[in-house]
């Protein structure tokens, strides 16, 4: 049975121990926009990263470790990035109670005195059994940032924590790969697995490519390059011209590698203006880095080999992650960067393992704090299913029009009904799902 919207809510606002929301309330609903399968708004709790609310800090990402404890980490920055001296770092933060409250937050190191370095730390937890599992990041480092190892070079880095991110183990990889996929994939018999790419010496040249997976048989204590990845996927442009993988600096690009039942690999690759692949139409807009958009590939055999790439979503719309809820159904959290208002971090909803994805309905708004003409320099979080079926979602938003100078982080807990109708099939891949406001 399904039920009424009304009961719907009241019934979710209920398992959050929140109340209905009031004007400027911290509690007020998130909305659905374009609703089919989902209420017009979902019960929300919009903590603040108590007890202040963490500022300045930027691209938040968040993870549950075995024992329940949740662990969040955000980056700072020191100096000017154009010049003089210039270093970013992160703080960590936990929480006991499922995001109700957060302790304050510490600065990661690798040891006292040594921070975790790097920039846009992305977490993946791996469970094996011990109290803290093993939590991994995968970073880059900028050319100038004082605590390059290598200085004037872009660096990347694979780390390790067995104590729940407390210290760390940091493994700077070869200067020759420097752009690095965002998580760390658990495959079907135990193995570890992330990908790497180097800068191709002639784009438009699929030869030149050299991406590769790395791959660990002792729960990432060893890292072993395997071979290049090739061919690397086609593309079917709007034209219906098949044309060879272009992707400007590599496969794994901020690429994020979701396993699903079977097996397969799925992956959402980050795609931007001026590349051959990006142009969904014949008039596609031009900007910066965040009007990038997403277009995913699967794999049947470990990464071998990939389907021909299809565009989902939308202008604007990357940073993608994917949670599977333990009804079965696939929730990706995106970040709507640019052209669309308002910007931040959504979410949407796979019924098929996430072999498609309808952009176009039950687009689920979970930051809208940017206000109206400011550019994004926000979203980039995931979610997290807790215990009791809830949800939990960190973002970073602007507070400035400028857009990147002091950006805070806060955390929203939710929730979604979990008793849905069949879904329709009018959601499918390619669907660019243009959303009104």
């Amino acid at each position: 049975m399904f039920l009424g919207v009304g009961a719907v809510v009241l019934g979710l606002l209920a398992v959050l121990g929140v109340r209905p929301a009031a004007a400027g309330d911290t509690s007020r609903p998130i909305e659905v926009r374009n609703p089919l399968k989902l209420p017009a708004s979902l019960p929300a709790d919009r903590t603040s990263m108590t007890p202040v609310d963490a500022n300045y800090s930027y691209k938040p990402t968040l993870a549950m470790l075995p024992n329940g404890e949740l662990v969040l980490m955000a980056f700072y920055w020191s100096g000017s990035y154009s010049e003089g001296a210039y270093h970013e770092w992160s703080t960590m933060w936990r929480s006991t109670d499922y995001g109700k409250s957060w302790a304050t937050g510490v600065r990661a190191k690798r040891t006292d005195g040594q921070d975790l370095a790097g920039r846009e730390h992305w977490l993946t937890a791996i469970d094996d059994g011990t109290e803290h599992g093993i939590l991994f990041t995968t970073a880059a480092i900028m050319p100038r940032d004082s605590a390059n190892p290598q200085p004037k070079t872009w660096r990347s880095s694979i780390n390790r924590s067995t104590d729940g991110g407390v210290t760390w183990q940091q493994i700077w990889l070869p200067t020759t790969w420097w752009e690095i996929s965002r998580n760390v994939v658990e495959m079907p018999d135990g193995k570890l697995q992330f990908g790497m790419s180097a800068d191709p010496s002639d784009p438009s040249d699929p030869s030149t490519y050299n991406d590769v997976w790395f791959t660990s048989t002792d729960k990432g204590l060893n890292w072993t390059a395997g071979p290049k990845i090739t061919p690397l996927p086609s593309y079917v442009n709007f034209q219906g011209t098949s044309i060879p993988y272009n992707g400007g600096g590599g496969f794994f690009v901020e690429a994020y590698t979701h396993r699903d039942t079977k097996g397969n690999l799925r992956q959402f690759v980050r795609n931007g203006p001026g590349n051959p692949m990006y142009p969904m139409d014949a008039n596609p807009p031009g900007g910066t880095d965040e009007i990038d958009r997403t277009l995913m590939t699967t794999s049947a055999d470990g990464g071998t080999t990939w389907s021909t790439l299809q565009d989902i979503g939308d202008y604007g719309q990357h940073y993608t992650r994917v949670t599977r809820l333990k009804d079965g159904r696939l929730l990706m959290t995106f970040t709507q960067r640019g052209i669309t208002e308002p910007f931040g971090l959504r979410a949407i909803l796979s019924y098929d393992d996430g072999k498609t994805w309808d952009f176009g309905r039950d687009q689920i708004i979970l930051d809208d704090n940017t206000p109206s003409g400011w550019t994004s320099g926000g979203g980039f979080g995931n979610t997290i299913q807790l215990p009791d079926g809830s949800l939990i979602s960190a973002y970073s938003y602007p507070t400035t029009a400028a857009g990147y100078q002091y950006p805070r982080t806060k955390v929203v807990r939710w929730s979604l009904p979990s008793d849905s109708p069949e879904p329709s099939t009018t959601g499918a891949v390619g669907c660019r799902g243009v959303v009104p406001n």
